[in-house]
């Protein structure tokens, strides 16, 4: 059984009103990382402008009038292979200020550079003491400390069997145990300039929804076609762009016209929605579900809290038919279960397709606000857990 809320749409406070599921405690996550509330404080990579009838947008000429804007504009290249955007230069950039793509070379902030210099000084200093650690690199090392604490366990359930003293082997067990304290670490001037020419071999990866909304949406991102090209007088406008990423979304046995049910067309409303309403939203294929939602502090800030999975249909109800068939109830509680074992409360978004006599070519973004959308939140009912 499930637990349905409906949520009204074009409402301002819709994405708070959502039920969420219950919320783990501070300590559960590993992900939390010192210093994250400054570094990944900004969710979009552009500068804000005050009020021009505000207070401040009179008084901050007056004190630095000189002020330079600091904008970000990353260069991105297609590639079609792998139907995505790749980003060099302004990899970090990107993913500190918003969250978007993932290193294509790491599981999702690209630190395959901080990884191999980590390596190199484990090599030579001999421990990993003192070293910033990555998210896969304190992974693998609690992965190593709870082999080793089931080890210690078994070890003492052994001796105890045994009729050895439990207060003794307890109290020798306890000795094995360090406290973790980081130490200063000093790094010999050769070994600085060794890491210093470790060449990054990662770049970001972009989603075309993630590429398009930086391009349509935010203005600081130009992609180009050419692998060596770099110049944004040669990047392609943003109606070459639609027009790439519609028919790229088609099969190649496909018929390549662009209509109102094309699935990239559907993603990105989906993706824009969210994006607009203050959230993080990234693929959530590893839960079933098309996306999944964080909070303001973004994937170093915790679990996602919610997934979403898109069902639409034509304006007449009729479902648009998709790979596969989301309109049973087999699919939709395999989909819950997924979602309740992860903690995470599914979210149905109906996109409410227009007629294609209505809005007529589909040769720009515009069409884009002819697009209705509604949200449905679900979660598990189990007796057992809710009698009261």
């Amino acid at each position: 059984m499930a637990d349905i809320t409906r949520i009204p749409p074009n409402s301002s406070n819709q994405s708070r009103s959502i039920p969420m599921t219950k919320r783990e405690p501070a300590h559960s996550s590993a992900k939390r990382i010192r210093g994250a509330c400054h570094l990944y404080s900004q969710l979009l990579p552009i500068a804000l402008e005050p009020s021009p009838s505000g207070f401040l947008s009179k008084l901050l000429p007056q004190l630095r009038p000189n002020r330079p804007k600091n904008l970000l504009v990353a260069c991105g290249r297609y590639d079609t292979i792998s139907n995505s955007v790749w980003v060099i230069k302004s990899a970090n950039e990107l993913w500190q200020k918003g969250f978007f793509g993932k290193g294509s070379l790491s599981r999702s902030e690209p630190t395959w550079l901080q990884r191999a210099k980590n390596r190199r000084l484990v090599e030579v200093l001999g421990n990993d003491q003192g070293l910033s650690l990555t998210a896969e690199e304190l992974t693998a090392k609690r992965r190593i400390e709870r082999k080793e604490t089931k080890i210690q366990k078994s070890k003492l359930k052994q001796l105890l069997s045994n009729g050895t003293n439990s207060a003794i082997d307890t109290l020798e067990l306890e000795k094995t145990k360090t406290t973790m304290v980081k130490p200063r670490l000093n790094i010999p001037k050769e070994l600085e300039l060794e890491l210093e020419l470790i060449k990054d071999m990662e770049h970001l990866q972009l989603m075309n929804e993630e590429a398009f909304f930086l391009c349509f949406g935010l203005g600081c991102l130009d992609v180009s076609l050419d692998h060596s090209s770099e110049d944004p007088s040669r990047s392609l406008t943003i109606l070459e762009l639609w027009d790439l990423f519609c028919r790229a979304s088609l099969g190649k046995s496909q018929d390549q016209t662009i209509r109102v049910d094309n699935p990239f067309i559907l993603s990105y409303v989906v993706y824009h929605h969210f994006r607009s309403l203050g959230w993080v939203i990234r693929s959530g294929i590893k839960f079933c579900a098309d996306w999944v939602l964080y909070g303001t502090k973004g994937p170093v800030g915790g679990h996602a809290e919610f997934a979403v999975c898109m069902m639409p249909i034509y304006d007449d109800g009729t479902p648009v038919t998709m790979t596969e068939d989301r309109t049973s109830w087999r699919w939709l509680s395999t989909v819950n279960r997924v979602c309740a074992g992860v903690k995470k409360t599914l979210i149905l978004v109906q996109v409410i397709v227009p007629r294609q006599t209505e809005i007529g070519d589909l040769d720009s973004p515009a069409v884009l606000t002819s697009y209705i959308v509604k949200e449905i939140a679900l979660r598990r009912f189990i007796p057992a857990r809710m009698r009261d």
